[in-house]
């Protein structure tokens, strides 16, 4: 993905379930931060055109749905089972 794509999505999200996450760009590569584990990530679509973050190994073809809720940028996960939404934190000030 070029610069530009990878800037729209860095930040820090959290989710009630799963944590706080952060995705950053470290040698020109997303970078998908969980605390306990890493993954590099990269631009996918979803079958209805749908713009997707994939992430690779561990978690190969894994896919989050960027998105908003109110001001707040998101990212969607859904698997078999059960959907979890990370909600872009606030920076500190």
């Amino acid at each position: 993905p070029t610069p530009s794509w990878l800037k729209k999505y860095t930040g820090t999200y959290s989710n009630p379930e799963l944590g706080v996450v952060r995705l950053s760009i470290q040698d020109k590569r997303g970078v998908f931060d969980a605390g306990e584990w890493k993954a590099f990530f990269a631009k996918g679509k979803h079958h209805q055109h749908t713009e997707q973050i994939i992430l690779d190994f561990p978690f190969a073809g894994l896919p989050l749905t960027p998105g908003k809720k109110g001001n707040q940028r998101t990212l969607l996960l859904k698997t078999a089972q059960q959907t979890y939404l990370f909600v872009e934190k606030a920076a500190k000030k």
